[in-house]
């Protein structure tokens, strides 16, 4: 991690472990679309770059994972169903 006075951090809750696991493997993440929007608004506003998620599993009271944002949230990407647990609630996706 390449940490600067510009990067920006925000904690992702997830539902299940399993998003977690499918964010690692297919290096991509999905969020509600207001958390989508925040989060591109961040990236976009920070020059894309320097955005850092740390993952949580809902009451876990753990932290699972810490990913970088490397891509805006393309809008029109829809989410498979076999990567995230209770799809149809994502819409758009990002790179990390």
């Amino acid at each position: 991690m390449n940490i600067t006075q510009n990067s920006k951090f925000f904690v992702i809750k997830s539902y299940s472990e399993d998003n977690i696991i499918m964010s690692i493997k297919y290096n991509k993440w999905s969020s509600t679309q207001n958390g989508n929007e925040k989060l591109n608004k961040a990236f976009v506003e920070n020059n894309k770059q320097d955005i850092y998620l740390f993952f949580s599993v809902n009451a876990s009271g753990q932290f699972l994972g810490v990913a970088k944002m490397t891509s805006e949230v393309i809008p029109e990407e829809k989410s498979d169903q076999s990567v995230w647990v209770q799809d149809g609630k994502w819409k758009g996706a990002f790179n990390v």
